[in-house]
């Protein structure tokens, strides 16, 4: 039991920080509330989404699907080829799905609903086994992802490692000299591609006066309560950071560590991190429609957690991973850079026990048990790629909770119902 109650703290939250928790019931919250939010001409002031409220039920069964309305953002484009549309799997899969059993109580529909799913895509070998949609999102929905966008960051610093653009045994200090007398300062890129730099941060969530919640201050990602200032940018925020231990040591998620790889990455390149998403990554996954990510007060995208994408879209960005660099046919990452992704990191850094073989290798988790990789969000934003199952799970969510555990719960359980019904 204690193998389980550890497996599934680590796959419901994106931190580690705090593992107390808060669990919202669904029958706690007003079912209907959402259906009221910013509608009318005025909405009714209760109803009105705005910088303090959104990442709060039921404002963010709206905002998560209308950040752009909220916050500054640069389009990533998805360029001018022509699209495919993803193939529909064969029957036998569609309807192996349909008899899916779980080993909890539980339906597919059940969890959809309890889940706060706004939308969910199912792969089997690269065709679509299940594709549905709530909560008035469509195939052309652009979804916030929050930290699944860290997953797109790692990607694309393993892109420019293999490129020789930037060296990941040197330090981060060593291209950015502003965070030289920071945590980051002596710590090399790999270490930071790793979670294994070592600083004085909470990642808590629920806690406004946690250095996540000062982080989204300065990112712009929220309104602070009365009594805590924001620093004015993550420009102006992450070289406060001070560090802790010996780095390389131990696990240690921060977001701020991702919005550092950002950093640098723009610094090496001279670009802007749109511009390397979109250049490098989004314009060869055969993109159905542009993508776009949120910029903090001064320009800086949000490497940790910025990313808004449709349901499709995101499938097609886990196929490039599943398949090796492969889309159409064609090669457009190289095949080395996956594989160097799909290694898994130092299950010793991580913080395992009684058996359970995890680990977190350039902005990914790795399941090494299940022979899979995960991206993960707040708010129940997920990516699942089986890497010997050919099992694909994208799924965007609004739920109640940054950290909702019931939900982490009955997510674990669906990916492994969802791999024994399409192993068959």
């Amino acid at each position: 039991m204690k193998k389980l109650i550890l497996f599934l703290v680590l796959i419901i939250t994106p931190s580690f920080a705090d593992i107390q928790m808060i669990i919202v019931r669904a029958d706690d919250l007003d079912a209907t509330a959402d259906r009221h939010v910013m509608q009318g001409y005025p909405p009714p002031e209760d109803m009105l989404v705005n910088s303090g409220n959104w990442l709060l039920s039921p404002y963010n069964r709206w905002s998560f699907q209308n950040t752009e309305m909220l916050f500054p953002t640069r389009t990533i484009s998805h360029g001018k080829q022509a699209q495919e549309k993803l193939p529909k799997a064969n029957q036998k899969y569609i309807q192996a799905f349909s008899n899916m059993k779980f080993s909890i109580d539980m339906t597919f529909d059940s969890f959809l609903e309890d889940n706060y799913v706004d939308g969910i895509m199912v792969l089997k070998d690269g065709a679509v086994v299940v594709e549905r949609y709530a909560n008035s999102q469509t195939q052309d929905t652009r979804h916030i992802m929050f930290s699944v966008t860290k997953s797109f960051t790692g990607l694309l610093m393993e892109i420019l490692i293999s490129e020789g653009i930037i060296d990941e045994s040197r330090t981060i200090a060593s291209y950015v000299t502003e965070l030289k007398n920071s945590a980051y300062g002596d710590a090399t890129i790999r270490q930071a591609m790793d979670m294994e730099v070592s600083l004085i941060f909470s990642e808590d969530y629920d806690d406004p006066h946690s250095d996540i919640a000062k982080f989204k201050y300065a990112a712009a990602m929220g309104r602070p309560p009365n009594g805590i200032k924001a620093t004015s940018s993550l420009y102006d925020f992450l070289p406060q950071l001070k560090k802790d231990t010996q780095h390389g040591e131990k696990f240690q998620y921060a977001s701020a560590t991702t919005e550092v790889l950002g950093w640098v990455m723009t610094r090496a390149t001279g670009l802007g991190l749109y511009e390397l998403i979109e250049d490098k990554i989004y314009q060869h996954i055969n993109a159905k429609k542009d993508s776009y990510i949120l910029l903090d007060r001064k320009g800086k995208a949000l490497a940790a957690g910025g990313l808004n994408i449709t349901l499709p879209d995101l499938a097609r960005f886990a196929l490039l991973v599943h398949n090796d660099g492969v889309v159409a046919g064609q090669q457009v990452i190289p095949k080395l850079v996956i594989s160097k992704l799909k290694r898994g990191g130092n299950i010793s850094h991580f913080p395992n026990s009684d058996g359970v073989r995890w680990s977190y290798k350039s902005q990914w988790y790795f399941d090494a048990e299940d022979n899979s990789m995960l991206a993960l969000g707040i708010h129940g934003q997920s990516i699942y790629i089986g890497l010997d199952s050919g099992v694909v799970v994208v799924i965007q969510s609004s739920w109640p909770n940054a950290s909702y555990g019931k939900a982490g719960y009955r997510r674990y359980f669906f990916h492994k119902g969802v791999k024994a019904a399409l192993e068959k």
